[in-house]
């Protein structure tokens, strides 16, 4: 595993110090997802938790001043059919699904930008925001129970991929941000 540079590492512990003083029935508030797109630059943050057998939106957080992403579901956060189909056709889900593990994964790690760009996932859930690329982890938990975090960046000039050293925060941040689901729901 790639080390972490040193000032990365105090960015890093510092933010789990900080999130755990917080306490609280929430595990993820807004202001946490503040925290996490200064350690993790972002265009767009959320965490959302899903039923994957009733099919429905259990939890939506979206980092303070970004716009709503989604659309799909309604006021008791029943999935549209529509939007059912996209979550499933994901390539990152459809690759936590083949490996079975939910480690961190941007977009570029399981598919090409240009097929991506082909793909209906593409023309439906991202080309109307300008989202180019994504980062997204799944914390562990039971197959029919989601907790995912996502970060999206646009596309343009100066816009670019999330970079592996992203990838490593999230992954190390993988066991606090589920211990922090955990302390707020005991």
């Amino acid at each position: 595993m790639p080390a972490l540079p040193a000032r990365d590492a105090e960015l890093l512990l510092r933010f789990v110090a900080e999130a755990e003083s917080v306490g609280g029935d929430q595990p993820f508030t807004p202001d946490l997802l503040s925290q996490l797109g200064r350690l993790i630059e972002a265009d767009w943050v959320t965490y959302h938790e899903t039923d994957y057998v009733r099919r429905r939106l259990l939890g939506y957080v979206l980092r303070p001043g970004d716009d709503d992403e989604s659309e799909d579901e309604d006021e008791d956060g029943e999935i549209s059919d529509h939007e059912w189909e996209r979550m499933n056709d994901h390539p990152i889900c459809r690759q936590w699904r083949q490996d079975g593990r939910f480690s961190a994964l941007r977009l570029s790690d399981v598919i090409s930008r240009r097929e991506f760009r082909q793909s209906r996932t593409y023309a439906e859930s991202f080309a109307p925001w300008g989202v180019e690329y994504e980062l997204k982890v799944r914390l562990p938990s039971p197959p029919w129970h989601g907790k995912t975090f996502a970060f999206h960046r646009n596309g343009g000039r100066r816009s670019r991929d999330f970079t592996t050293r992203d990838r490593l925060v999230l992954e190390l941040l993988m066991p606090h941000l589920s211990r922090l689901w955990h302390d707020a729901r005991t």
